[in-house]
């Protein structure tokens, strides 16, 4: 049996697992997602890569607030499809944070493989999205850098939700942080972070 059908033996019973808990496959993507409340989709997928002899098969878990990125597509004019709030690695969901995965040899077994990631899913994945069902618990996900990305990506999502809930001197912190408020004639500001402040300014009517 070649690699590519064990990886698709791999994935389909993951697939199947997922779907058992109340995760629908969503589009091209190996992305599985539940809504957990009217604020927030839990999202688990499962992601592979080459290592020398092996196939490395991940699972990543994460939380859509699709208020909050239809609020940021609108103010930057693209589209919201496929856009995660946070994700990242369920490795940096145990004690250790880091990176774990599951490695398919030569010789499989698919099955065993498809096991160790059944368990991570059963066991961490779905465990985080079911304790995160509205945006302050996202928010808490976000303030604390759970999963490694982009500083000022983390931020602009804090501070909408923030705004969101009305707390808004911590949203105030957040987004002035921000490279569009930044007080140095210097940095240059790109078309993003200007439609993002001008989006964010009109509907939250911060004063600028």
């Amino acid at each position: 049996m070649g690699k590519s059908v064990m990886v698709r033996e791999v994935y389909a019973e993951v697939g199947t697992f997922l779907e058992r808990e109340g995760f629908g496959k969503a589009g091209k993507e190996a992305w599985f997602k539940r809504k957990l409340s009217d604020q927030v989709v839990g999202v688990v997928g499962i992601s592979d890569a080459r290592r020398g002899t092996e196939i490395a098969i991940s699972v990543g878990v994460g939380l859509i607030c699709p208020r909050v990125e239809q609020l940021i597509a609108d103010w930057c004019n693209v589209s919201s499809e496929g856009t995660l709030t946070t994700y990242g690695n369920v490795g940096y969901l145990r004690p250790e944070r880091r990176w774990i995965d599951a490695r398919l040899g030569n010789d499989g077994p698919a099955d065993l493989v498809a096991g160790q990631l059944i368990d991570q899913c059963a066991s961490i994945a779905i465990p985080f999205t079911l304790a995160h069902t509205d945006l302050r618990s996202v928010a808490e996900v976000l303030r604390q850098k759970v999963f490694p990305s982009m500083e000022s990506l983390d931020a602009e999502r804090l501070a909408v939700i923030y705004a969101l809930l009305d707390e808004t001197q911590r949203a105030e912190e957040v987004v002035r942080r921000l490279p569009a408020w930044s007080t140095d004639d210097q940095l240059a500001v790109d078309v993003h972070d200007a439609l993002y402040r001008e989006g964010f300014l009109a509907t939250f009517a911060h004063s600028g």
